[in-house]
């Protein structure tokens, strides 16, 4: 297997190319695309949760390595405050303190994900944290894959949601995870020269630990493969031009809705 051209993440986060999370706020304006690269990125409690859990499934010796357990003190004690600082104070380069609950979420979580993809079929992982940039269709973009065994790309989300087949569907629209898998396997075969069997992704709920391994079928597939066309379409034209409009082209013309609309798509726009 090829290796990545990106190392690691603050080289992949620093790389100014189209992306997947990119992408989703082009499509619903190129505005919002440029709101998204001038906002800086806040870490919250389900970001933070995330990123030990990916950690924990993906990388489990990094992921030990790396958090540590912070000791449940009472900073308004002298006591209390003084083992904390004694605790942040024995902290090496590179360790992260964790909170007990997340860190023992993150590794729950971790295990029901590869228990998931064990029963697939998929025993090992050839490669993981697989991070590339290329450009495709003349446009500079970057995927971060979570893993990749047996030919296919597997993609762990953690959700506070209902993650059955009904509910699942529903997520999945709503965040085009059907779009993330049309450019994570055409930047990989792009990238590798290598044909993917597909892209599966692997939903675990927090509170119960449940979950399940889902591909995407025909319809998915062509509305993400739409969504992909219509995204590349809008960066070169918004690119040319210089014009990163707002939901309408002109906002002196009302913009006509109906059943048929694609709402997620945003109002074409003619630069001649």
């Amino acid at each position: 297997m090829p290796k990545p051209n990106i190392k690691d993440r603050a080289a992949y986060d620093a790389l100014p190319s189209l992306n997947y999370s990119a992408i989703k706020q082009l499509l619903l304006s190129p505005a919002h695309y440029q709101r998204y690269l001038a906002e800086p990125r806040e870490e919250t409690k389900a970001l933070r949760q995330g990123i030990m859990s990916h950690a924990a499934a993906l990388e489990p010796d990094k992921f030990i390595g790396t958090y540590v357990v912070a000791p449940k003190t009472d900073k308004r004690t002298k006591e209390g405050k003084a083992a904390a600082e004694a605790f942040a104070a024995a902290l090496q380069p590179g360790q992260i303190a964790a909170d007990a609950e997340e860190w023992q979420l993150s590794v729950n979580l971790a295990q029901s994900f590869q228990k998931l993809v064990a029963g697939v079929g998929c025993k090992r992982f050839e490669a993981t944290e697989f991070m590339i940039s290329v450009e495709y269709a003349g446009v500079p973009m970057k995927c971060a894959i979570d893993a990749i065994g047996d030919g296919y790309i597997y993609d762990f989300k953690t959700t506070g949601d209902d993650a059955s087949p009904r509910q699942f569907l529903r997520t999945a629209l709503n965040y085009k995870y059907n779009l993330q898998a049309v450019i994570y396997r055409t930047l990989y075969e792009a990238y590798t020269g290598e044909r993917l069997k597909g892209f599966r992704v692997v939903p675990v709920e927090k509170d119960t630990l449940f979950g399940a391994v889902y591909e995407f079928g025909p319809e998915m597939q062509t509305r993400g493969l739409f969504d992909f066309e219509e995204a590349l379409r809008l960066y070169k034209d918004c690119t040319a031009s210089g014009c990163w409009p707002g939901y309408s082209a002109d906002p002196t013309v009302a913009t006509v809705i109906d059943l048929d609309a694609r709402p997620s798509l945003s109002t074409p726009i003619n630069f001649a």
